[in-house]
This record gives C-alpha cells, sequence and structure tokens, in this order.
C-alpha cells in the first residue's frame, strides 16, 4: 500500500513537473517555466494535504480519504492524457 500511495507523487514530480515546459509546447501554452509548474504543484500539494487532514478527522477514517485520493490522481491523469491522445487511443489502457 505505501508504494502505492507514492505512484501519483511521483508521476507528478517525476514527470510533469520536470516535462512541463515541453508538456506545455506540445498542448500549444506559451509563457510556460519549470519555476511556475513548481510552484503551482506545491500550492496544490499544500491545499490537497490540509484537505485530506481536514475529511479524515471528520469522517474518521484516513483509509477511504486515500483511496478517494489515489483515484481523483488516476482519474485526473486519465483526463489529461485522453485531452492530448483523444480516447480511442487510450480506451485499450484499462
Amino acid at each position: 500500500m505505501c508504494i502505492a500511495v507514492g505512484v501519483p507523487i511521483w508521476y507528478s514530480v517525476g514527470l510533469l513537473i520536470t516535462l512541463s515546459p515541453e508538456l506545455a509546447a506540445s498542448f500549444g501554452m506559451a509563457d510556460w517555466s519549470l519555476p511556475r509548474a513548481f510552484i503551482l504543484f506545491q500550492i496544490g500539494i499544500c491545499v490537497g494535504d490540509l484537505g485530506t487532514g481536514v475529511l479524515s478527522q471528520l469522517l474518521r477514517t484516513r483509509r477511504w480519504i486515500i483511496s478517494g485520493g489515489m483515484l481523483l490522481a488516476a482519474a485526473t491523469a486519465w483526463y489529461s492524457l485522453s485531452l492530448r491522445f483523444g480516447n480511442r487511443q487510450l480506451r485499450g489502457v484499462f
């Protein structure tokens, strides 16, 4: 379970942030930089950590909150890839 929890973080930092200038250029976005991507990532991590902490305290369960966050990360990755490559090429993955 510990490795599965770290996969979305590795995907975000290792791939998306590192390759964000190239990804932005392929999506047609101008004026994008690696520091901007890193700052936005850190803001998102802080908001997500605070949100999951509050939700886990209110619901008295951490397992469902972490599982929901992992599903949300997978759905977001799926959506961003389907925007770039189209649904036809990604349909056979899952």
